[in-house]
């Protein structure tokens, strides 16, 4: 363009070196260096049981995540454990633990996952402190009542 505005090139020639440029396809390049097929696997084991007066759950799951992008991978590990014991005919607790650990690769393209992975990290710290503290508190008014 700059060329033609300067005289350098014909109307032509500026025509054909604008119909070499929209011919030009990049798309196989990024499919085949930067892109990939996306996988996830996911694997779970939970156990359950108990009593009249005390019961269980339990559950693990681990997870291999590919995302699109080459070089962005990531694991993703849960557990959950819940326990109700019956203290007296009027009076249950419940106990309940929930946890989750990411470790995620980024290739650099973007941040968007690991800001996502930041965020959901402090809201589950931040939501297993209201729930230590409310508990605390459930089993503090139950044996004082």
């Amino acid at each position: 363009m700059l060329e033609y505005k300067r005289g350098n090139i014909s109307l032509d020639e500026r025509e054909a070196r604008l119909n070499d440029l929209r011919g030009r396809n990049n798309y196989n390049q990024l499919t085949r260096y930067l892109m990939q097929q996306a996988s996830a696997t996911t694997y779970n084991l939970s156990l359950s049981g108990g009593s009249n007066n005390y019961s269980y759950f339990t559950s693990a799951s681990y997870s291999n995540e590919k995302t699109q992008r080459k070089g962005s991978e990531g694991d993703k590990m849960t557990f959950t454990i819940n326990q109700n014991f019956k203290l007296f005919d009027y009076a249950d607790v419940s106990t309940s633990l929930k946890g989750s650990f990411f470790n995620f690769d980024e290739n650099g393209i973007g941040l968007q996952p690991l800001a996502g992975s930041v965020i959901l990290i402090y809201l589950t710290i931040d939501f297993v402190m209201k729930m230590v503290i409310m508990l605390v508190l459930l089993v503090n008014f139950i044996v004082i009542k």
